[in-house]
């Protein structure tokens, strides 16, 4: 079933989806710098935050810590201003633009200007996460993802579980490009173009990158703070891969993620 993008800002496929597709096509930032690939602006127009008066734009990828970095952007740039605690990382996202909402001058200051940076994740450790954190019980929103697709993964187990292989399997056959929280991450950095990207950052190294691009991006290191304020729990899923993985799902998960293991330089042959 395919739900309209109201109901789900993260779901891409659906005919309302299509027509937002459309419409952020049409706006300043998409006419002048038209990615490769239009038929996801929707979805990835929210995953992308501008900060005009600081010069920079983050790319969010959702599983790799976006929560934790958009709060303590919002904190570093925003809030330590005022003396304010900071705010959940819903409230934090509202705080920066997006690529739709710019003005002809605002979107070529963009790339004439900003410095554009991601944070990425190693692939095994992402789908895992995505997994733990929307399907397993003690999630974060299980009724809310498994409304969604719990009926589309459970045929893919071998007992009609809603196991990690049967996500795995379904994410292979179909499901991959359903969801941001585990579409490839190299997928959505193209929105912008891995070669306009001027910093990547790995989740792997965030408590010693992130001072290093508030630095770089003109903020003061002192208000840093790496908390996750409102966003989705941790799932610790980089030291759980031995308890979930087996030899078919490293298998797929190598395959159908093999641009993230190689533009992004992460090894495919371990965890």
């Amino acid at each position: 079933m395919h739900l309209n993008l109201f109901s789900d800002p993260h779901k891409i496929t659906g005919p309302i989806a299509r027509l937002f597709d459309f419409w952020c096509a049409r706006q300043p930032f998409y006419r002048y710098y038209p990615p490769a690939d239009r038929s996801l602006l929707a979805s990835f127009d929210r995953l992308i935050a501008i900060e005009p008066r600081h010069n920079f734009t983050y790319i969010r990828i959702p599983k790799a810590g976006n929560s934790t970095i958009t709060v303590c952007l919002d904190n570093v740039f925003h809030r330590h201003r005022n003396g304010q605690e900071p705010q959940n990382a819903k409230q934090a996202r509202r705080a920066f633009c997006k690529p739709s909402s710019l003005s002809t001058a605002e979107a070529h200051q963009v790339w004439a200007d900003h410095t554009i940076f991601t944070f990425v994740r190693n692939p095994y450790h992402r789908v895992l996460s995505a997994y733990l954190d929307k399907f397993c019980e003690g999630a974060r929103s299980p009724k809310h993802f498994k409304r969604r697709y719990e009926s589309s993964i459970r045929p893919h187990g071998d007992k009609g579980e809603l196991s990690f292989t049967a996500f795995c399997r379904w994410l292979n056959r179909e499901g991959l490009e359903y969801n941001t929280h585990w579409i490839p991450q190299v997928t959505i950095l193209n929105t912008i173009g891995l070669e306009r990207i001027d910093y990547i950052g790995r989740l792997e190294r965030i408590a010693t990158e992130i001072p290093h691009l508030v630095e770089r991006i003109g903020g003061h290191t002192d208000h840093i703070a790496l908390k996750q304020v409102g966003g989705p729990r941790a799932t610790h899923s980089a030291k759980r891969c031995q308890d979930y993985y087996t030899e078919e799902t490293q298998q797929i998960v190598r395959r159908v993620y093999h641009s993230d293991f190689v533009e992004l330089g992460y090894s495919d042959e371990n965890f």
